[in-house]
């Protein structure tokens, strides 16, 4: 992942960027939080960022995580119930 900010300054993240892409982000860069920022209106867009949320690593990877297993969860259902359906009918 490459990251083509500023040189200098703080390094943020808008409210729409997925967490995936944040926790990328988070580990290329070596940081642990990631402030969340609103883009400004007007013409210096740059200069009236406002800060709405902080993104922390550990959180955002329990986010992760959770969601995995719950994908898990729903698949493995499904698939059982597939199974169950072929044996009712015979197959």
């Amino acid at each position: 992942m490459t990251y083509r900010g500023r040189e200098r300054g703080l390094l943020t993240c808008y409210p729409n960027t997925s967490l995936a892409v944040a926790k990328e982000l988070m580990e290329a860069k070596g940081i642990k939080q990631l402030p969340v920022v609103k883009r400004g209106g007007g013409r210096n867009r740059e200069r009236k960022r406002r800060i709405v949320g902080l993104l922390h690593y550990d959180a955002l990877w329990h986010c992760l995580r959770k969601e995995i297993n719950h994908r898990k969860e729903v698949n493995r259902n499904r698939r059982e119930n597939h199974m169950a359906v072929e044996t009712a009918n015979g197959h």
